[in-house]
């Protein structure tokens, strides 16, 4: 809240310039399953999400604990550009030969992201990247 002094102050000198800064904090969603943790960043500033992916050690190894986390993740960022009614850019990007070879796999994680030709941003030995948008969808019934 601006004093009365202060607001005096402003109005003596108009030549001050003051500015206004929106501090947008990042969001990290973690979602697990087996050894798996797939980390989930979103900026709701940009409406735009990242996703990492862990190998939890130690942990029990899982049998489509990939795929999983995966699908949670592309399910929550639909949830999020509904509740913004913004649409949300997602960019999936690794070198991993493992990861590469997986999510280009129809039975794997080529059925979770349904990647269509102009989605493909990149696709060679070395890396694959990808991006996909979640539109949102119309709801009488929005929750956050």
């Amino acid at each position: 809240m601006i004093s009365e002094r202060t607001a005096e102050s402003i109005l003596q000198h108009p030549t001050d310039r003051w500015e206004a800064r929106l501090t947008v904090v990042p969001i990290t969603i973690t979602i697990e399953s087996g050894d798996k943790l797939l980390e989930l960043n979103i900026d709701s500033f940009d409406c735009q999400a990242r996703t990492n992916i862990h190998k939890i050690n130690g942990a029990e190894k899982l049998e489509g604990s990939t795929r999983r986390v995966y699908k949670r993740a592309l399910e929550v960022m639909q949830e999020i550009a509904n509740a913004l009614q913004e649409p949300l850019k997602y960019e999936f990007s690794t070198a991993n030969a493992e990861l590469m070879a997986w999510v280009k796999d129809p039975g794997k994680g080529g059925s979770v992201f349904n990647w269509g030709n102009e989605d493909i941003i990149e696709d060679s030995d070395k890396r694959f990247h990808a991006k996909k948008e979640f539109l949102p969808e119309k709801s009488s019934k929005q929750t956050v």
